[in-house]
């Protein structure tokens, strides 16, 4: 009875210990599948891929927004930050990309970036650049969405030197930027074009990386001591 209990012990730690193993294999496998399989549609993730396979794929980034379809983690595109953002529908990724979630002073370098990838656009838009790919389109902008403009007893002017100096802002002006480099899946893209109303198939980032929506120019300046801010829209 012993040795049958010792023998029955024993079997029952293999088993234990293979479940554990094939466990472990199996974690390991599916890490892999996510993280090391070329092809990717955008940094290392795939066009169909869950919220939980995306967030699998970004293990190293600090997450910003975790809600409903989109996920969204800290970056920074050369010292730009932005925020990595990805969008799904019916938990399946259709569109993904860099956005500015507040004005940089830089963020118009983004589209730089973006041509030393892709080289040159397949389309020069009036509003950014595009490029078809095989299985995505990538689309790049960047706009003035912030002007301020500070008190200054002088202005700039290149005087003798005029034909040897770039054209300079005033000193008192600073422009900030926002900018959109996106990757939307093709499919995506062309199932859009049998929709009576394509707009209403787009969420609110969605739009964002469609270079729909943009934010609102705000001019800010002073009177006197008075800081004042209003929208683009008004000074027209």
């Amino acid at each position: 009875m012993k040795k049958r209990g010792l023998g029955t012990g024993f079997v029952l730690l293999m088993m234990i210990l293979f479940s554990t193993s094939c466990g472990s294999k199996v974690s390991q496998t599916l890490s892999k599948a996510l993280v090391q399989t070329d092809g990717y549609d955008f940094r290392k993730t795939r066009w169909g891929f869950t919220r939980e396979m995306v967030t699998v794929a970004e293990q190293g980034q600090r997450l910003f927004i975790r809600k409903g379809n989109v996920l969204m983690f800290n970056h920074k595109i050369g010292g730009i930050p932005c925020k990595i953002i990805y969008c799904f529908k019916d938990n399946r990724l259709r569109a993904a990309g860099y956005i500015t979630l507040t004005p940089a002073k830089r963020a118009h370098a983004i589209v730089e970036y973006c041509v030393e990838e892709n080289g040159s656009p397949t389309q020069v838009l009036n509003d950014g650049m595009l490029w078809f790919k095989e299985k995505s389109l990538v689309y790049v902008n960047a706009y003035v969405s912030h002007t301020r403009s500070t008190p200054s007893s002088y202005t700039f002017s290149g005087g003798i030197l005029s034909h040897l100096l770039s054209p300079q802002e005033d000193q008192g002006t600073i422009k900030m930027w926002d900018g959109v480099w996106a990757h939307i899946d093709r499919r995506f893209y062309e199932e859009l074009h049998y929709e009576r109303f394509p707009l209403d198939e787009l969420s609110f980032y969605e739009k964002h990386l469609f270079g729909v929506l943009k934010r609102q120019h705000i001019y800010t300046f002073y009177m006197g001591q008075t800081k004042t801010s209003i929208h683009g829209n008004a000074v027209r």
